[in-house]
């Protein structure tokens, strides 16, 4: 399966960490930012919209309400999602009106996240967090 993870820009070490376990489970990941520095805006934008169009599952980390961290990229990337039709998990509390769309699956945490790949999969095994470090 292919995954798309979306997340604030500063937890950008934390994604590539759960890439790694998302990887060990046999998906792929489409997040070129994780990987790739941008000085160019534009073609960040265009490598993001390429990038979730590419992914079968959009995995949407969120911040708590209330948080200080309330814009970003990721907002639009869910967007792109439901309007895509594509399947969605979000992984952790539901930050906008638009996490309580009904197609939306929600885990509490990275581990509830593995946990869903592994059902998704037959059952076979992926990285936990302690495994991915």
């Amino acid at each position: 399966m292919n995954i798309y993870l979306s997340a604030r820009y500063g937890r950008k070490k934390e994604m590539q960490r759960v890439a790694m376990s998302i990887l060990w489970a046999g998906h792929s990941v489409t997040s070129r930012w994780l990987v790739k520095e941008y000085g160019d805006q534009e073609q960040a934008c265009l490598d993001d919209i390429e990038d979730v169009r590419a992914a079968d599952l959009l995995v949407l980390f969120t911040e708590p309400v209330g948080s200080l961290n309330p814009g970003g990229g990721r907002h639009t990337e869910l967007g792109l999602a439901l309007a895509w039709s594509k399947e969605i998990v979000v992984c952790g509390e539901r930050e906008t009106v638009f996490c309580y769309a009904p197609q939306i699956i929600v885990v509490a945490d990275e581990d509830g996240l593995v946990e869903l790949l592994r059902k998704k999969t037959g059952g076979r095994r992926g990285a936990t967090k302690a495994e991915a470090k």
